[in-house]
């Protein structure tokens, strides 16, 4: 969450996540799309999830191998306000 950010009780931001097999991500992309092109501070919010989500530290995830065809796409909601 962007410091000093005011008002995340209604930001909730959903990722589509692509991911490969070996448990590295393919893609992650804003499902809102609508909302990511109108709203700076849901912008903010949901750029810092694709950084975070992207981030080289979150690589491998930890996915049950065995399951890969629940989890090959996921939507991932995050909701800053369990934050607080």
């Amino acid at each position: 969450v962007p410091f000093g950010a005011k008002d995340m009780e209604d930001m909730a931001v959903s990722i589509a996540m692509t991911i490969n097999q070996d448990r590295t991500l393919r893609g992650a992309k804003v499902v809102d799309t609508a909302r990511y092109n109108s709203d700076t501070k849901y912008r903010a919010v949901a750029d810092s999830i694709i950084r975070a989500v992207h981030s080289p530290s979150c690589s491998p995830l930890d996915l049950p191998p065995q399951k890969y065809g629940a989890w090959k796409n996921l939507t991932l909601t995050l909701n800053p306000k369990d934050m607080f």
